[in-house]
């Protein structure tokens, strides 16, 4: 998926700088309807794009999507500008 990989490493980024530790904070990103978020239980260090969960932006979440899934499909809903959504702990 296109863009997968800066958005794993703005993830590790935010661990890097301390904004989160290894296995708090989420990230997704957005490509038209779908979105892909990180799964729960995600550790910056070692996350792939592969591990990425996809979702929809509107309806139920992949099983394995982060708890914060339906947090991050709002900001989708709301702001259909946006294109990815990052958050610490």
């Amino acid at each position: 998926m296109e863009n997968s990989e800066e958005l794993i490493k703005t993830y590790r980024w935010l661990r890097r700088y301390g904004n989160n530790d290894s296995h708090s904070g989420n990230a997704s990103l957005r490509v038209g309807a779908r979105l892909w978020v990180t799964p729960t239980g995600a550790c910056a260090d070692t996350l792939t794009a592969s591990d990425l969960v996809e979702c929809p932006v509107r309806g139920p979440c992949a099983k394995g999507a982060s708890l914060d899934a339906p947090l991050h499909q709002l900001v989708y809903q709301e702001n259909s500008r946006a294109r990815a959504v990052l958050h610490d702990r």
